[in-house]
């Protein structure tokens, strides 16, 4: 039902929509004066009315007067018409979440029912000023839904075009909120023992209610439904107020109802973030393909909905948990570090020169003890430049092999031992050493140091 803009006379350049079928202080039945219209919908029009007598406001529904054109669809649709005037009436006696029905009747032709007058917005227009709704307020909201689905499913009765523009909000101030649920006008009694005047029987290949809202199994048959095909209704209505977007898409009726019957939904919380992740569950069954999967009842569905509002989020799968790896990484790169660093260091040991600070460990007893020997000698003369240096030609000759070896002469430079001179090889496998009286600070000690402390 739509809320029109336009006055209830037809002004120059309106177009069919602007026309209404009736006009502002017609007097209905002589009871009933109309006020301004309310709007319309596929088969009424509402206006607001005033009661003559008792001065109370109502809201008087018109059936289309487009609709009793043909005999057998009149016959048809002034027997739902009456259907829903008798259960609404039978309904709001028993809860006060059901917009209340006090009389109908004929005006020029056209049947009318009068209705409690519920000054306040739909829940579709709710969403579309607001955005979505807070799960915690529409859990107030879901609990006087659910009061009256649970009255008429009780007493037999299917809604079956359950939507937010069928749900009424009362927010007056300081009150608290009201909702009811309007329009039993496609509503079906399962049993035959109610006291109404049951319609004929919707032929199977009859298409009633609007498919965005409507279950698999009411798509296939409007024959074929029960109390769950309310429950899938108010699924869809939860997922659309609490997301701004409705679970099945298409642009055509035709796409709307192949998605219905065999795709699956977002999940809620992709949607909308901030939704407690207990409601993807209660999705996933409020919208289960096969009735046999859904909640059982209305009852079952409100009350899985709050707890999933205080159920704490659903722990991760160990196999997918993030955590662990940040940990892993610094241990694998410490140790490729750790093993680089060991690598580097043993490499520097082994390029460095010679360390005379710890000779004695580092030597084999030989090589400590000619060492020894060079040590108590007396220290070298300084040495002449290069170009004074004799040739080797000229050089003392050898003694012989029998004779005590003497002092080196003075141009030539002091004895090394054997394990300091360098063979292809052999540095690495012989300990090195030198005989330079002083020790020498050892090179990149520092680097060492730090690939050692990995």
């Amino acid at each position: 039902m739509r809320i029109s803009p336009s006055a209830a006379v037809r002004q120059a350049g309106a177009d069919e929509s602007d026309i209404w079928q009736h006009t502002p202080d017609e007097v209905v039945d002589g009871k009933y004066r109309l006020v301004q219209p309310l709007g319309r919908g596929g088969m009424a029009e509402v206006w607001l009315a005033v009661h003559v007598t008792l001065k109370t406001e109502l809201a008087v529904k018109f059936l289309n007067a487009s609709l009793t054109g043909d005999a057998e669809r009149s016959r048809t649709v002034l027997e739902r018409f009456r259907f829903e005037a008798q259960i609404s009436a039978r309904l709001s006696a028993r809860t006060r979440h059901i917009v209340a029905v006090h009389d109908a009747g004929v005006h020029d032709d056209i049947p009318y029912l009068v209705m409690e007058y519920i000054p306040g917005r739909t829940l579709f227009a709710e969403v579309r000023h607001k955005g979505p709704i807070d799960p915690v307020r529409f859990g107030h909201i879901l609990d006087q839904i659910g009061d009256a689905l649970t009255v008429a499913h009780d007493m037999g009765i299917v809604h079956r075009d359950l939507k937010p523009s069928n749900v009424m909000l009362v927010d007056a101030p300081g009150a608290e909120l009201a909702v009811k649920v309007a329009d039993f006008g496609i509503a079906k009694a399962l049993h035959g023992d109610l006291g109404l005047d049951r319609p004929q029987e919707t032929e199977a290949d009859v298409m009633l209610g609007s498919p965005n809202y409507m279950s698999p199994e009411q798509l296939a048959s409007p024959l074929a439904v029960d109390a769950r095909a309310d429950v899938w209704a108010l699924g869809v209505l939860a997922y659309e107020v609490l997301t701004d977007w409705t679970p099945f898409q298409g642009n055509s009726i035709a796409e709307i109802i192949v998605a219905v019957s065999t795709r699956d939904f977002e999940p809620a919380t992709e949607v909308r973030r901030s939704l407690p992740r207990g409601l993807d569950a209660w999705f996933s069954r409020a919208l289960a393909k096969g009735p046999a999967q859904r909640f059982a009842s209305i009852r079952e569905m409100v009350g899985a909905y709050h707890a999933a509002l205080s159920a704490p989020p659903p722990e991760r799968p160990a196999e997918v948990a993030p955590p662990r790896r940040p940990r892993v990484a610094p241990a694998v790169a410490l140790a490729c570090l750790t093993a680089l660093g060991g690598t580097a260091a043993l490499a520097a040991r082994l390029l460095d020169p010679p360390r005379l600070e710890q000779p004695a460990r580092l030597m084999a007893p030989g090589v400590r003890g000619a060492l020894q020997a060079v040590a108590l000698r007396s220290p070298p003369p300084p040495q002449q430049p290069a170009a004074a240096e004799p040739p080797a030609s000229a050089a003392a000759p050898a003694p012989p092999a029998s004779a005590a070896a003497p002092a080196p002469p003075a141009s030539v430079a002091p004895a090394q031992p054997r394990s300091s001179q360098r063979r292809p090889g052999a540095d690495r496998a012989v300990p090195r050493a030198t005989a330079t009286a002083a020790p020498t600070v050892p090179r990149r000690r520092k680097e060492i140091d730090k690939s050692e402390t990995f």
